[in-house]
């Protein structure tokens, strides 16, 4: 890949993907993720990934490159403490793709979508423990809220839209 704006972006609303047989996609975010399987706060399970992938209120970009998926974002609008977050369950991007844009562009596509659905933030939960992943947050505005933070080695960034 020599140029972001070759990569083809699809948006899924979670209605348009409940009239759809995602059991492809759910079994490829179920994989990219199967090491975090065993921490039951985080409810990474085929079902709980089948249930978001179809919820009304959920929201699917897909990074296509040479017919391939190379990446991924899904997030869900939810409501925390009387605040409407738009929440990113899975952001993922194929390691051979990854520091060529593709993670930076889904994000602010769903910075994008979370303010026309009038969210308050976007929120997301992370490893804390992989700081190359928690300074690519911070470089995409991401932060840390005393209102959402746990301290914990899984813990909430939140970036504000109002």
């Amino acid at each position: 890949m020599s140029n972001i704006n070759e990569i083809q972006i699809q948006q899924y609303m979670g209605a348009d993907l409940a009239k759809k047989d995602i059991r492809k996609l759910r079994d490829i975010i179920y994989k990219n993720f199967e090491h975090i399987a065993d921490i039951e706060e985080l409810n990474h399970t085929a079902y709980e990934i089948f249930r978001l992938l179809i919820s009304s209120l959920s929201i699917v970009f897909l990074a296509i490159y040479n017919r391939k998926i190379i990446g991924y974002i899904v997030a869900e609008i939810t409501e925390i403490d009387s605040k409407r977050l738009l929440h990113i369950a899975y952001l993922y991007v194929v390691p051979t793709y990854r520091k060529n844009g593709v993670g930076t562009y889904l994000l602010n596509r769903i910075t994008q979508s979370g303010t026309e659905y009038n969210a308050d933030a976007i929120s997301l939960t992370f490893d804390t423990y992989n700081k190359k992943l928690e300074n690519f947050y911070f470089s995409n505005y991401f932060n840390y809220d005393p209102n959402f933070r746990s301290k914990q080695r899984y813990d909430m960034m939140l970036k504000k839209l109002k």
